[in-house]
């Protein structure tokens, strides 16, 4: 007699799944950013994660009525066009950016040049938090800028 394997009707029945979900809204969330802070993205990226970000804003923005985010989404989408014609073929496809404002703080520039990207995006969601904190109380994007600090450490 054959048993029959019960299997879940949950899409999260895999705590891989799970994982899987909370990453992908991680790196859509970050991807809000990525057009302001880095430089020299392989020609695949945004991808589908700019089209998640600009959904993202788009319906926070809605739901929240923010003008401050309808003014946010527009710079936005400039800067995405901009990195898009300055993206780099001699990167892999996926390449999220070299992170060119940070590298040149004083504690990211003395570090050896092997170790500054790497350095660089790891002191990235700190400083995003910081000046989101700075600006938390006078906009709406600088409440979504805190918010989004924690989420820019995507793992690149």
């Amino acid at each position: 007699m054959a048993q029959k394997s019960e299997q879940s009707d949950s899409p999260f029945a895999q705590p891989k799944d799970v994982f899987t979900l909370v990453l992908g809204l991680a790196n859509t969330h970050a991807a809000c950013l990525h057009p302001f802070h880095r430089a020299r993205q392989g020609v695949d990226v945004p991808g589908i994660l700019g089209v998640w970000a600009l959904l993202l804003m788009g319906v926070y923005g809605e739901s929240t009525r923010s003008i401050g985010m309808a003014r946010y989404i527009v710079v936005w989408l400039v800067a995405l066009v901009i990195m898009r014609l300055r993206r780099d073929r001699s990167q892999h496809s996926q390449y999220h950016g070299y992170p060119w404002w940070i590298v040149k703080l004083p504690p990211v520039r003395w570090l050896r040049a092997e170790r500054r990207e790497a350095s660089a995006k790891a002191l990235e969601p700190l400083i995003c938090l910081g000046i989101g904190v700075c600006i938390y109380q006078w906009s709406e994007p600088g409440r979504q800028l805190h918010r989004r600090g924690l989420s820019v450490a995507d793992g690149d």
